[in-house]
């Protein structure tokens, strides 16, 4: 680890990282925080990304968004215990996404 890493702020980010979803969707979620990462705060921080990125839109059935939100959900346990980081962002929109992130915390 480089000598700048070590004096940033760890900051665990859990939101859309793509550029576009699989079926060329840019979703205001994804742009939001690009933007961030994109932002002089980067400067400071030492982002630790998990991509919550839906597969597509419309959105896939409820069963399919389970499966996928269960390792999400595992990671973010998994990186707050072992990488401790010093904050948590969580990006969401409404309905289960909101849920997804709510057992998330």
């Amino acid at each position: 680890m480089q000598d700048g890493a070590k004096s940033k702020l760890k900051v665990l980010f859990v939101g859309g990282f793509r550029d576009t979803a699989a079926d060329g969707v840019p979703g205001g979620q994804n742009y939001a925080c690009r933007t961030l990462l994109n932002s002089p705060l980067s400067e400071r921080v030492q982002w630790v990304l998990l991509d919550t990125s839906q597969e597509s839109l419309p959105l896939p059935p409820l069963s399919r968004r389970a499966l996928l939100a269960a390792p999400s959900t595992v990671a973010v346990r998994v990186v707050v215990t072992r990488g401790r980081p010093r904050i948590v962002i969580l990006f969401s929109s409404a309905g289960l996404s909101f849920l997804e992130k709510g057992l998330m915390c």
